[in-house]
This record gives C-alpha cells, structure tokens and sequence, in this order.
C-alpha cells in the first residue's frame, strides 16, 4: 500500500494548497503536516466508503487533524465530532516538539471540516474560542464521563500500604502525569503549608519525566518523610476510597 499511500497524500496535499477558502498561511501548513506526519487518509476514507458509519468521534490531536484532513479530501461523507481535551495555547506554548506548537494553527485551520468540535470543560471551550480562534457557535462542552459500574468493585479491592493499614493521621491522595503542565510543584508548596498546621501525608500516584525534580523538591521543602511517589498504580480507585482528600494542583 506504499505507493497508493503516498499518491493519495500528494492529492490531498496539492487539495489543500488550492482550497479556494483558505488562507495561504493555512494551505502551506496543512501541505507540510500531510507530507511529513504521513497519517493515514487512504485507509480512513477506505474504511468510511466501505462501513459508511452515521458518525466519527475523534479524541486526540493526530486523529482529530487525520479525519479532518480526510474530509478535506472530499470522499469522508459521515458526520465529523472532533473532542479536545486540553487547553490548546497552553499546552503549544510549553511543547518542546514543533508538532504540539502547531495543534493550535492546525485546529484553526481545520476546524471548518468538523460539523462540530467538542471541549470537555468550559476552560477548553474559551481556549477555543479565545486563544485558538474557533467560533464560538462551532464547539460545544460535553464532559467527561466519570462513573462506570465496574469502579465500586476496584474500589474496594485491598491496598497493601502502610499509610492505610496503620493509618495515624490524613493521607491527601494525587493521580497525575508528572509533568509540568500539572504544577506539582505548588502541590508540593501547599502542603508544606498544610504540614506547619497539621499532621499529614501526601501520596502520588503517577510517573513522569519530573520525578526527580519533584522529589529534590520534596527534600528541600522538608516535606519528604510525608511524601510519597508511589508510580504507576493499575488500580487507583482502591486508593481514592481509602484517603481522606484528593487533591489537584
């Protein structure tokens, strides 16, 4: 499939760079993102032609950008709803990589080949309207859903912690993604604040590339025999049930 692959992106590409109702700016943009991130127009279009679906949900920036790139095409006849799940200036301004800087200019571009794109808070809504340019009469908020059935059952699985089974004061609890759009490290602040008042204990559950940076942190704030790094934990519901407080920076 290598070179029909590769025939077809040519044509979408020289389609973009002559859509009569887009900027230039936009056109050479979409041209570059066809060429050199490759996604997978054919086999979308072929899969849309052959099962012909009522409609799409995309969740994630490369497939929101793929689909819309297909109906752009011309042949992605089902009815297109885009999610975005992050606040999109805010997530390109800090990006290292110059494929998350353009999601924005992207999305901006693009989202005209949506019938509808969905923010799943407010924040992100504005952010799309404000920051990135959407209209506003093109998104719409629809949260995350956050109860399945099945959590009841993983929340009263055991947790083999010490904090829980000889619990003697407050264990605050976090799931996140160590990383430094999360600013773990006021989390951190704050609770140095919270221990000059109180006893307590900070869990974090999570992995990511500031580990390291968060424990030094810890140590210097003179929080770390209270604070946790616990990882990756498959189960976190168990451990919501058994703290006192979750907590989000």
């Amino acid at each position: 499939n290598g070179l029909p692959d590769a025939l077809f992106r040519a044509y979408v590409a020289l389609k973009a760079l002559f859509f009569w109702r887009m900027s230039w700016h936009c056109s050479l943009q979409l041209a570059r993102v066809i060429i050199k991130k490759k996604p997978p127009l054919l086999a979308l279009t072929r899969y849309q032609r052959r099962r012909r679906p009522a409609a799409v949900i995309s969740l994630l920036n490369s497939p929101n950008i793929s689909l819309m790139l297909a109906r752009l095409a011309g042949s992605f006849s089902s009815r297109l709803i885009v999610t975005v799940h992050n606040t999109l200036s805010i997530s390109a301004s800090t990006a290292t990589s110059k494929w998350k800087r353009s999601i924005p200019d992207l999305m901006r571009c693009l989202h005209r080949f949506a019938d509808k794109v969905v923010a799943v808070s407010t924040g992100v809504a504005r952010d799309l309207v404000d920051e990135v340019g959407l209209p506003a009469s093109s998104v719409e908020v629809v949260y995350n859903p956050v109860v399945r059935p099945e959590i009841e059952d993983l929340a009263a699985e055991p947790v083999d912690h010490a904090w829980f089974s000889n619990k003697t004061c407050p264990v605050l609890i976090v799931a996140s993604k160590l990383k430094p759009q999360k600013d773990l490290p006021m989390l951190l602040r704050a609770f140095q604040q919270v221990r000059e008042q109180r006893p307590g204990r900070l869990l974090v559950l999570g992995e990511g590339p500031d580990s390291g940076s968060l424990e030094q942190l810890a140590v210097e704030l003179g929080i770390s025999a209270d604070v946790q790094f616990a990882g990756f934990v498959q189960n976190p519901f168990a451990y919501y049930r058994r703290a006192d407080l979750f907590v989000m920076s």
